[in-house]
């Protein structure tokens, strides 16, 4: 970064019960860009932040009020819904929100901003099992990776904030930087399994998904249908947005 050169600030929310990937993936890649310094915020400064089983935790060194105006935000997902109707945390997004470059969400974060109207009318990637929540707060589904509509950047689960953050530190800096990112963590999926995408699990991994022993996620709507694909039909193969 050149002398005189304020760095470009991320900010990352923490809130209780997240998904701690969702922020860690993507701070593995844009902490190490050389005008980007990545800043960990919540209601409080100080706050020792828990994940979805509440074993691992992250700190929030700074409040909402510490960083007024970063240049990007990032919203992870997690297992919190009713996070994104905190008036502290909405009042807080909006503003931040007005100035940033980018703002973006990882996985279920998506739906977290929902009720700030940030979404409205936009197309948004997110995790497959929340899409059809998307609609309630104006936003369209994309079955992406990752999606940039304007400057809002969203990605699908988890893991997909990687993706995100790689092509998020292209925009921030160049390609070349964010390919040397990339090289620097080595990040080259080759997962021994491909149900990374929902539409390739067989009926064994959803009973698994629906039993409380795996999650407790045995109430959930989503099913495999035909070709593969959800009887909620998300999308087809061939499709990329709902």
């Amino acid at each position: 970064m050149a002398a005189g050169f304020a760095p470009l600030v991320v900010a990352m929310v923490l809130y209780h019960n997240m998904t701690m990937l969702d922020v860690v993936g993507p701070y593995e890649v844009l902490h190490r860009l050389p005008n980007v310094v990545v800043k960990f915020v919540g209601d409080k400064a100080g706050t020792v932040i828990r994940d979805t089983q509440g074993t691992l935790g992250l700190v929030a060194d700074y409040s909402f009020d510490d960083v007024p105006r970063p240049d990007v935000l990032l919203v992870p997902g997690g297992s919190n819904n009713t996070y994104g109707y905190d008036k502290r945390f909405i009042n807080w997004l909006q503003k931040a929100d007005e100035t940033t470059i980018y703002t973006t969400t990882v996985c279920t974060g998506a739906v977290l901003i929902g009720p700030s109207g940030l979404t409205k009318g936009k197309v948004m990637a997110t995790h497959w099992a929340v899409y059809d929540q998307l609609a309630q707060f104006g936003a369209h589904y994309a079955r992406a990776r990752y999606f940039k509509d304007g400057k809002l950047i969203s990605s699908a689960g988890v893991s997909a904030g990687i993706d995100a953050a790689i092509y998020l530190a292209s925009l921030l800096t160049d390609e070349v930087t964010a390919r040397w990112a990339q090289m620097v963590i080595q990040y080259d999926p080759q997962p021994p399994f491909s149900t990374g995408q929902a539409s390739q699990a067989d009926p064994q991994v959803w009973d698994l998904f629906k039993s409380p022993k795996y999650g407790g996620y045995g109430n959930h709507s989503f099913s495999p249908g035909p070709r593969g694909c959800f009887e909620e039909a998300v999308c087809t193969q061939e499709c990329a947005i709902k």
